[in-house]
């Protein structure tokens, strides 16, 4: 199945590997690696785009407010403009949280540039082949042919059915696929002591909610929501796609 925003975290981790290796720097600006998008006259950090803190506006909202939806054919060159076109924040960047996929969306162009790889590759050779998670890939846009793939669906005002798709290619904000039992192995991988990918103290720095400029702490994390759940305290992430739902994962 499609997991959806629950692929932000796979995105977030291969931008801290290159952290770990000194390519990346967590308060980089974003404009360093992406020098056409627009000079907001504050800086947009690496650290605000994985905590969705930044103030960057919502591809998808200027999407909806075109008059079409995320289901409607788009290239991904058609977002890039948009995304670039907006002169000003909506908010200044730590002043408080927003969901944005836009700034995930810039995370994975830069982790693509500085790792010198696609998404795709990227995630297979860190994540996917070395814990042994088979059945989990990237797939940018609904048309690719997925072996086994779970088919999403839309219910019409009239009871009928129409298939759920995307017709925004999309990236490291939400594409990729998966299985429960593969996804319970990246969960496992992240609280483990001794990880066999990345460290423990990158899935701590993750599970780490940043402070606002008030100095009160997010609910959000690095790619990861960090709330309490069932008297406990949960980190997990949900997944939206068109026809589908993902719940939140908690471990």
């Amino acid at each position: 199945i499609r997991i959806g925003s629950q692929t932000k975290q796979l995105a977030v981790f291969l931008a801290f590997l290159l952290i770990k290796d000194g390519k990346l720097g967590y308060d980089d600006e974003v404009r360093k690696y992406h020098t056409d998008l627009p000079d907001y006259g504050v800086p947009v950090k690496i650290s605000h785009v994985m905590t969705n803190v930044s103030g960057l506006r919502e591809f998808l909202d200027m999407i909806s407010l075109s008059g079409a939806d995320a289901r409607s054919p788009i290239s991904a060159a058609e977002v890039s403009k948009l995304m670039r076109g907006q002169p000003d924040l909506n908010f200044q960047p730590g002043e408080r949280l927003m969901y944005c996929n836009t700034g995930f969306r810039l995370l994975s162009e830069i982790v693509e540039k500085v790792g010198g790889d696609s998404m795709e590759n990227l995630l297979k050779r860190h994540i996917f082949e070395p814990l042994g998670m088979a059945s989990s890939r990237l797939m940018r846009l609904d048309d690719e042919i997925v072996p086994g793939l779970a088919t999403h669906h839309l219910e019409q005002p009239d009871g009928s059915f129409k298939k759920g798709r995307w017709g925004v290619p999309v990236a490291g904000e939400g594409s990729a696929v998966s299985t429960v039992d593969d996804m319970l192995i990246w969960a496992a991988n992240m609280v483990s002591d001794k990880p066999r990918v990345g460290t423990a103290e990158i899935f701590r720095k993750m599970q780490t909610p940043p402070k606002f400029n008030s100095g009160r702490t997010s609910i959000y994390a690095h790619g990861l929501q960090s709330a309490p759940w069932r008297g406990a305290h949960g980190i997990g992430h949900v997944g939206g796609v068109p026809g589908g739902q993902i719940g939140r994962a908690h471990v």
